[in-house]
């Protein structure tokens, strides 16, 4: 009976369009909000990897410019940091 009338499928067909689109707006909003929130995570990763990077400099490279004696140990230890914070500052 609903099947014959055309009005009927004319009405739902229509209903169905809207919810339709009301959905896909949803979904895009919901799409740019991921992508914000997703790129303020890798901003604040970068922080967090400039800061490592900052603490490292501070911690090993600047007291160097001081004439201390290093033993083998600290120098493989800074050069390990050096080469873990020069991986991560390739990264950005």
């Amino acid at each position: 009976m609903y099947k014959d009338n055309p009005l009927i499928q004319y009405i739902a067909k229509s209903i169905f369009e809207d919810e339709l689109k009301k959905y896909q707006e949803q979904l895009k909003q919901k799409e740019i909000e991921a992508k914000q929130k997703e790129e303020q995570l890798k901003q604040k990763e970068r922080k967090i990897i400039e800061i490592k990077i900052k603490l490292i400099k501070n911690k090993y490279i600047y007291p160097l410019t001081t004439p201390i004696g290093l033993s083998l140990a600290t120098f493989l230890e800074i050069l390990a940091l050096w080469t873990i914070s020069t991986t991560l500052r390739a990264s950005l």
